[in-house]
Order: structure tokens, then C-alpha cells, then sequence
């Protein structure tokens, strides 16, 4: 199942909790924030069009599943 895990390099939680659990997902992506983009644990709602723009790459480089 494709799986995208989020961090944010100035969350209170270490984008290397999201990048342990990263490596024990097969072919799992990590993405992280850069702190001048986000600085919170909920990227979502702190920079919508930032958060928006990751999902929605990482969802187009997804191969077509059907329907």
C-alpha cells in the first residue's frame, strides 16, 4: 500500500520518529518540511498549499491502481 509519512524539521516531534517508522514500511516516502515552511506538528493546517503540493506528488507519482 503506498504510505506517506510527514514530518516537519521544527515540530516538537523529531522528523526522525517519522523516518524510523519510515524504514520498517516497505517502499514507504518520507517527507519533511523544511522549518521555514512549517514549524508545527500539523503542517495542514499551518501552510495548506505546502501540505497540499506533497500529497498530491507524492499521489501522482502513484502507478494507476483501476477501478
Amino acid at each position: 500500500m503506498p504510505t506517506l509519512l510527514i514530518g516537519c524539521a521544527g515540530s516538537h516531534a523529531h522528523p526522525d520518529s517519522q523516518r524510523f517508522v519510515a524504514e520498517r514500511i516497505p517502499g514507504a516516502r518520507l517527507h519533511v518540511f523544511a522549518s521555514d515552511v512549517t514549524r508545527s506538528y500539523f503542517p495542514f493546517p499551518e501552510n495548506p498549499p505546502a501540505f497540499n503540493a506533497a500529497v498530491e506528488k507524492f499521489l501522482i507519482e502513484q502507478p494507476s491502481r483501476g477501478a
